[in-house]
């Protein structure tokens, strides 16, 4: 059976910084490196389980850019007010407008 095959963006922004997207065909899995600005994701795996990847990788990087991400003794929590919670929103649109504004926007 053959992989279905997923196309990820090459650049994406997020929370104001533009982050560069690599791909690794022999790895599941993926990385954020916030200091290179860089989302590695790992191709090996079916095209859900990579956009999952992408998406848990990109909202990780911007949730630890904004500051709501912790270190909790090698737990790693979340916490946000609600204000942090409708801009990590602003963020998750901004990310993901390039990638589905031509279906989503009205054709003539």
């Amino acid at each position: 059976m053959k992989k279905p095959k997923i196309k990820l963006p090459r650049r994406v922004t997020l929370a104001g910084k533009v982050y560069r997207v690599s791909t690794s065909v022999k790895e599941f899995g993926g990385k954020g490196n916030t200091g290179e600005q860089i989302l590695l994701i790992g191709t090996a795996g079916q095209a859900d389980d990579i956009w999952d990847t992408f998406l848990h990788e990109a909202i990780e990087c911007i949730m630890l850019e904004r500051g709501n991400r912790y270190d909790d003794n090698g737990r790693l929590r979340f916490v946000m007010d609600h204000d942090e919670f409708q801009n990590l929103i602003a963020d998750i649109a901004v990310m993901l407008w390039p990638l589905v504004k031509d279906r989503l926007e009205a054709k003539p």
